[in-house]
Parts: structure tokens; C-alpha cells; sequence
């Protein structure tokens, strides 16, 4: 599958064997279903999730998936909007930039 040949294809993103793991595992968790949430964020929301609260009890929208032909640009954007909303990701990136940024670089090696 595309999971499995992106790492292999990159040069390494991050500069520790922990940081190109944690891009790699927010790509397999949104490509899985769980998007890309962040913890001080409300929970069920997040790129690729619901952009809003779900009230207690109420059904939260289906979550979509992240594939090899998304749009990653449109998906940070969604991203920021959520920083606007909810909170800055204090961990400048680690939210959604570096996972959607390791994707958008694959996509641009496979239209070469």
C-alpha cells in the first residue's frame, strides 16, 4: 500500500527516529479514519473530523479519510481554521502541518 512505500521514498522528516515515527503514525491513524486531533482541542474535532463541538448525545459526523489523493493544502487550511478556533498546536506542526507536508511531498514524487 502508499503507507507502507512514503517513509522509504522521503528523505527523513524530522531529525530523530521519534519524529519521522510520529509524522508517519498521524498519516496511518488519519488514512485509518481516526484524523488528526489534538488534546487541548474539544474531543471529536480535528482535521479530517468534525470542525465543530458535537453536544453531548448527539451523533458526530462520519470522520473522513485521509488517501493518497487528498488535498493537503485545502486540509491544512481546514487545520488552521480549527488553530483559529480552538487553539494554537503549541507543538508548531505536530497536529497536522508535518504529517499533511511528508504527504504533499509524496504526492509531488509520484507526479514526477
Amino acid at each position: 500500500s502508499w503507507l507502507g512505500k512514503i517513509q522509504g521514498a522521503l528523505p527523513p522528516m524530522g531529525s530523530t527516529d521519534s519524529a519521522r515515527d510520529q509524522s508517519m503514525f498521524a498519516i496511518e491513524r488519519a488514512a485509518c479514519g481516526f484524523g488528526l486531533d489534538y488534546k487541548h482541542w474539544p474531543a471529536g474535532v480535528g482535521v479530517l473530523l468534525a470542525g465543530e463541538e458535537t453536544a453531548e448525545g448527539a451523533a458526530a459526523p462520519l470522520p473522513r479519510i485521509l488517501t493518497l489523493g487528498s488535498d493537503t493544502e485545502r486540509l491544512k487550511r481546514e487545520g488552521q481554521k480549527l488553530e483559529a478556533r480552538f487553539g494554537r498546536d503549541a507543538g508548531n506542526g505536530w497536529v497536522y502541518n508535518h504529517a499533511l507536508g511528508k504527504l504533499r511531498l509524496y504526492q509531488e514524487l509520484l507526479l514526477r
